[in-house]
């Protein structure tokens, strides 16, 4: 039993690495010939605008902040 959980632990986290890998590499590679983010803004509008609609072929609906760090992206599709 212990070695079954271990086993999908295991593979859990191998699928988030490769997902967290694959996303680093589709970010730098979107970026490369792009000036440097000035703040935290920019790259939520980055992320807005730009990468949401290479992935979905689509600006997200809605950004909002509490102006405390925490964003809020709505896409309503």
């Amino acid at each position: 039993m212990a070695l079954s959980w271990y086993l999908q632990n295991s593979a859990i986290q191998k699928l988030e690495r490769l997902g967290y890998i694959a996303g680093q590499k589709f970010i730098e590679k979107s970026t490369k010939d792009m000036p440097r983010f000035k703040d935290e803004l920019d790259s939520m509008k980055f992320i807005c605008k730009e990468m949401w609609m290479m992935i979905y072929k689509k600006q997200i609906d809605n950004l909002r902040t509490n102006h405390h760090g925490v964003y809020n992206l709505h896409d309503y599709k």
